[in-house]
């Protein structure tokens, strides 16, 4: 099992942006570190991670040994038809939402901040009695599912800005019909983002830069099933995701705030337009989000303010590239700027 790992140490050809992206997400979201492997995913073609400690600590246990450094092995799985898409990178983000979740206890930690439990447990007894067979133990653990999903999609959106929102309207994608299954419906998530960003403050960015493909986005929705299981979970997100929101603006060192962004759109966007890596912008230090973002607002403008601009754009393999190199640059500026 370990072997494709230890062999992925040794490469050399990732582009630095990415690393910069990956050290940006352990900064942000896990506290407790992570000693970061990139894998090229060609079986599944998916963002996903792995902490490889704890994936092997059932041997190593039957070994009678153990695993103590408190810093993980944690592997990074890229898509493999396309690992280098910068555009597509607050998908990651989310993925290491699920290791900041289970280490910060973060499910849990949202149940008991729900604003009206009585109306939750309300809403669960009539689904189970309409329910033809109904299993209360099973409908909970569904919903812990789309809480950890949510959670993530949060923590993603609080540190990434309307990237998180652009990638994962491209990568679900945004208008797929969903199913019952572990992850709520894409145009529920979607929906989600879009109102987790209003109160970030983002949507006057948005309107008066893309007011059409924001429209799309809020205009997705997926008509409610007649199966209670359905209501029920769908009808608990709607009365938990106050504390979702809450819990994910709490457990991240960064918030990517408008104001941390207005000042920079405009020269970030003329030096990537010009074909430049925009890796400084004097008196300000870069982060990848703000380059991602000015990158895809970049995008926007060149294309179109339409909803096909959110797949042409990934599609650019030069201009990702472009992007990567950016954020590469910045990382540069940032440890020089420490060396003074």
């Amino acid at each position: 099992m370990l072997r494709p790992y230890v062999q992925e140490v040794v490469r050399r050809d990732i582009p630095v942006g990415i690393w910069q992206v990956i050290d940006n997400l352990i900064d942000a979201l896990l506290p407790q570190r992570a000693d970061a492997v990139i894998h090229f995913d060609d079986d599944h073609n998916m963002y996903a991670t792995l902490d490889l400690a704890t994936a092997v600590g059932g041997t190593l246990t039957a070994l009678g040994r153990s695993y103590d450094d408190a810093v993980h092995p944690v592997v990074f799985f890229l898509p493999g038809s396309d690992p280098t898409n910068a555009l597509l990178m607050p998908i990651l983000a989310h993925e290491v939402g699920h290791p900041a979740v289970e280490a910060g206890n973060l499910g849990s930690e949202t149940l008991k901040r729900i604003p009206d439990v009585t109306k939750l447990n309300q809403l669960l007894d009539e689904c189970l009695k309409a329910a033809s067979t109904p299993s209360t133990g099973q409908w909970q653990l569904q919903l812990a599912q789309w809480i950890d999903e949510l959670l993530c999609d949060a923590l993603a959106t609080v540190l990434t800005g309307p990237s998180m929102l652009f990638a994962a309207a491209n990568f679900l994608p945004a208008p797929e019909l969903g199913s019952l299954r572990t992850h709520p419906f894409p145009a529920d998530r979607i929906g989600f983002i879009v109102e987790l960003l209003d109160l970030l403050g983002w949507t006057h960015t948005l309107d008066a830069r893309l007011p059409l493909t924001l429209n799309w986005c809020r205009s997705l929705h997926q008509p409610e099933g007649p199966d209670p299981r359905e209501r029920f979970l769908r009808g608990a997100v709607r009365l938990i995701k106050p504390a979702i929101f809450e819990i994910a603006r709490a457990h991240t060192t960064y918030v990517f705030k408008p104001d941390d962004f207005t000042t920079l759109a405009d020269p970030i966007t003329e030096l990537i337009e010009s074909g430049i890596p925009s890796g400084q912008v004097p008196g300000y230090e870069l982060t990848p989000w703000a380059i991602t973002l000015a990158a895809w607002l970049l995008q926007f403008k060149l294309r179109g303010d339409a909803p096909r601009t959110l797949a042409t754009a990934v599609a650019d393999h030069e201009f990702n590239l472009l992007v990567h190199k950016s954020i590469e640059m910045a990382g540069i500026a940032k440890l020089w700027a420490k060396t003074r």
